[in-house]
C-alpha cells in the first residue's frame, strides 16, 4: 500500500459560492418556525425561501490560512412567531453547518426574515 503525502503535499479543495448557499439554504430550512416556499411562476421558478448568497474571500485578501465567507441568507417564518430569535437560530445554525461542511471560515451570517400568515401553496412548514 502507498504512504499517504502529507495534507499540505496533497493539494487543495476549492469551494465554490453555490455550494456554500446550497448548504446555508438547507441549514436555514433545519431552524424551527421557518417556512419553506418554493415558488413557481407559470412553470418556471420564481423567489424561493429561505434563499442565501454568498461572498467568498481567499486567503491572500485576509492574510488567513484559507478561505472565508460572509453569508447573507433570507427566511420566511409564520406569524406570529418570536422573529429576532428566529434569525439569531438561523445565524447560528447556518455557521455552524457551513463551516463544518465546506471547512471554510464562516466570518458573517446575515438574517432577514420575513414573516408571512400562511404556508401558502407549494410551501411547507419545517418544525
Amino acid at each position: 500500500m502507498a504512504e499517504l503525502r502529507p495534507a499540505a503535499e496533497r493539494g487543495t479543495l476549492e469551494v465554490r459560492a453555490r455550494a456554500l448557499e446550497t448548504i446555508a439554504e438547507q441549514a436555514a430550512r433545519e431552524v424551527p418556525r421557518t417556512v419553506v416556499r418554493r415558488a413557481r411562476l407559470g412553470g418556471l421558478a420564481a423567489q424561493a425561501s429561505p434563499q442565501a448568497k454568498v461572498a467568498l474571500t481567499s486567503s491572500t485578501q485576509q492574510g488567513a490560512t484559507g478561505p472565508s465567507a460572509r453569508i447573507d441568507v433570507d427566511v420566511l417564518c409564520l406569524w406570529p412567531a418570536p422573529l429576532a430569535s428566529v434569525a439569531e437560530q438561523v445565524r447560528d445554525h447556518v455557521t455552524a453547518r457551513a463551516t463544518a461542511l465546506s471547512g471554510v471560515a464562516v466570518t458573517s451570517v446575515d438574517v432577514t426574515v420575513g414573516a408571512t400568515t400562511e404556508a401558502g401553496e407549494g410551501a411547507r412548514r419545517v418544525s
